[in-house]
């Protein structure tokens, strides 16, 4: 796990700028402000991973909006916590 989303190929770095808003500079601040904002939450209430790779996966389909993609991780973070016991036996090996 890296700390970088991997980047878009060329020819969909102009789609992402048009439908989603997603420059260099918004990309940044959003992922500061995301990653302070759940910083402040208490140990209890984080998501599992604070990386740029996770936060991209809410940021993005959300348009880069903090407020959106906020309530979404915090939405999984919780069911996450409340159905650990079924998201534990989810790995590869069960799959095979």
């Amino acid at each position: 796990m890296t700390d970088a989303s991997p980047p878009l190929p060329p020819d969909l770095v102009e789609v992402a700028r048009m439908e989603l808003n997603e420059t260099p500079e918004v990309v940044a601040g959003a992922m500061l402000d995301m990653k302070r904002r759940l910083e402040l939450l208490p140990a209890a209430e984080q998501p599992h991973r604070l990386d740029t790779e996770y936060l991209t996966f809410f940021l993005r389909p959300s348009k880069w909006r903090v407020d959106i993609a906020y309530k979404k991780i915090l939405e999984t973070a919780k069911f996450r916590k409340q159905h650990s016991h079924l998201l534990d036996r989810l790995n590869g090996e069960n799959f095979r």
